[in-house]
């Protein structure tokens, strides 16, 4: 992660949460499913937009009552994206 943040060109890192979440993320798949993402393909870029995104549909989720029922979530913009989200997540943990 030191070398990351050296390699950034000299430029100044004002919000270190996205940095650490991505080598976060990276840690967790190279431990529990012996994936690395460090290399910069389409794949990976869409697994960690993929995991992004389903944290902010939990969240949302959370606060909305009308979503708690799994048949309204399912028939909900919200659920058609979830289902889309799942599918690349899956897809990710099979290969």
């Amino acid at each position: 992660m030191a070398k990351s943040l050296k390699n950034t060109g000299g430029t100044v890192v004002k919000d270190l949460v996205p940095f650490v979440s991505e080598h976060t993320l990276n840690a967790i798949c190279e431990t529990s499913m012996g994936t690395s993402l460090r290399g910069l393909g389409a794949f990976q870029h869409r697994y960690r937009e993929a995991v992004y995104r389903m944290g902010e549909l939990f969240i949302y989720r959370l606060v909305s009552p009308w979503l708690y029922s799994e048949w309204m979530l399912l028939l909900s913009p919200t659920g058609r994206e979830q289902r889309k989200i799942l599918k690349i997540l899956h897809g990710f943990t099979e290969r």
